[in-house]
């Protein structure tokens, strides 16, 4: 009788762990990767967004990874990285200083050299090439200067539309590929529909949109390189500034990206808050 006693438990001990091993292969591995279902849907869905050659993207992730996905501020939002690369490693800069003497072309992109620095955050990524994109402008610049920055307006909206085929997004956040943080990248509330966070540099000239004393009066410098916002506010970021070209609208009299950014945000009624807090260089 003791011996059967004895089996009996044994029995159901083993069947107790096989159920529990059950339970827990069960789980979906999105789970383990980025949390329960119930935990993910409470934290507001926000995009990272990157366009373009992929450069030097390789010693600036680490540094997005902690100042930004990683840091203990920005644990309210569900981050996903959004990525529109060139297969070419290295394009032509638009302007004369930002060649870099040590740039290899190397093999082509492929989607793991990005995915790699992403491995706990959902990560969607296409791979594209640069004469196709070239193609598909209907009515390329003749200028080679507006034309190259035509070639990138036109890669950020196809990033924002790639963007919406995933779904709806709380919050967006636009990176350059070799953008490296300097510090701690806080995000705040996206609850402004009709505003767009960049930092806070100032610059003269007619690339800047005039803003009051809204960094401390002056002029604000509205550029490409990183800013953040609703949804809605950087559609006109990401979307609006090709799309008055794409409906025959001529390129900007003034020779900086920035002056035609700045013109379409303000045409838009969107508004550009600066955060001084925001450092970050660009590494060539």
């Amino acid at each position: 009788m003791r011996r059967l006693l004895w089996c009996l438990l044994g029995w159901a001990a083993a069947r107790a762990d096989t159920n529990t091993t059950r339970q827990r292969l069960s789980v979906l591995p999105k789970a383990w990767l980025f949390g329960s279902a119930d935990d993910r849907l409470r934290k507001k869905r926000v995009a990272l967004l990157m366009a373009g050659n992929v450069r030097t993207h390789d010693s600036c992730a680490p540094s997005i990874r902690k100042h930004l996905l990683e840091h203990k501020y920005n644990d309210r939002w569900r981050f996903e990285v959004v990525a529109l690369a060139y297969k070419e490693r290295f394009g032509k800069a638009i302007h004369k200083d930002a060649v870099s003497k040590t740039w290899t072309q190397g093999k082509d992109v492929t989607d793991l050299d990005i995915r790699k620095h992403y491995m706990t955050w959902p990560c969607h990524v296409k791979i594209v090439d640069e004469e196709a994109v070239k193609k598909s402008i209907k009515k390329p610049p003749t200028s080679p200067h507006f034309a190259r920055f035509t070639y990138m307006f036109r890669m950020l909206r196809d990033t924002y539309v790639f963007m919406d085929s995933l779904g709806t997004f709380d919050g967006v956040v636009r990176f350059r590929f070799d953008l490296k943080l300097l510090a701690p990248f806080k995000l705040h509330n996206f609850e402004c529909d009709k505003c767009v966070v960049v930092p806070g540099r100032m610059q003269p000239g007619p690339a800047a949109m005039h803003l009051g004393t809204n960094c401390g009066g002056g002029r604000l410098w509205v550029q490409d390189h990183v800013a953040y916002g609703g949804r809605n506010a950087m559609r006109a970021y990401f979307v609006d500034t090709y799309e008055k070209y794409d409906r025959g609208g001529r390129p900007p009299r003034q020779k900086q990206v920035e002056a035609h950014l700045a013109s379409v945000l303000k045409e838009k009624g969107v508004a550009v808050k600066c955060d001084t807090s925001i450092k970050y260089t660009i590494v060539r």
